[in-house]
């Protein structure tokens, strides 16, 4: 454990100051970093990590670059939000209500651009060279010894590791 404590404050609309200027790779490094690492120190630091990606996927969404209606716009909806996380700071998580969620005209609008996001990044990882998207990685583990994997005198036995804990 180190030997200083960390302490974490939200006060006003700073709370979103770290999501607000996520431009390049390198804020999202450094932000990324602060997050993960401060994650085992927090009483709620797991959540504050999740948090932390769900809210820069948001703001990935709404704030176009070159767009300043749209800065103006989640500039105003992190202030509402930072204002609400600190009227419930105190409570315990038993007590906070999950919110409703209503499909309107904004999420569906979010959830296209999501979609077209992604179509524009599988177009650009299909002509970087790749030749075809990486969809998803896939890990294959043999469990048995393939059949082909024989000795001179037939099957070659192994050893199994003992998984039972040491007492």
């Amino acid at each position: 454990m180190p030997a200083s404590i960390l302490n974490l404050k939200f006060k006003g609309n700073k709370s979103f100051v770290a999501f607000s200027n996520l431009g390049d790779s390198d804020s999202l490094t450094k932000t990324w970093k602060v997050c993960t690492k401060v994650a085992s120190y927090l009483e709620q630091g797991q959540r504050l990590e999740n948090l932390s990606w769900r809210l820069w996927y948001l703001q990935n969404l709404m704030v176009e670059s070159d767009n300043a209606r749209s800065k103006r716009e989640f500039k105003k909806l992190s202030k509402v939000m930072s204002d609400k996380l600190d009227k419930e700071k105190g409570r315990a998580i038993e007590e906070l209500a999950a919110p409703d969620f209503k499909l309107n005209p904004a999420a569906e609008k979010l959830r296209l651009r999501a979609e077209e996001k992604e179509r524009s990044r599988l177009e650009a990882a299909t002509h970087a060279g790749t030749g075809r998207p990486l969809n998803r990685m896939q890990f294959t583990f043999a469990v048995d010894q393939p059949a082909g994997q024989l000795g001179e005198a037939g099957p070659v036995s192994v050893r199994k590791p003992d998984l039972k804990p040491s007492s």
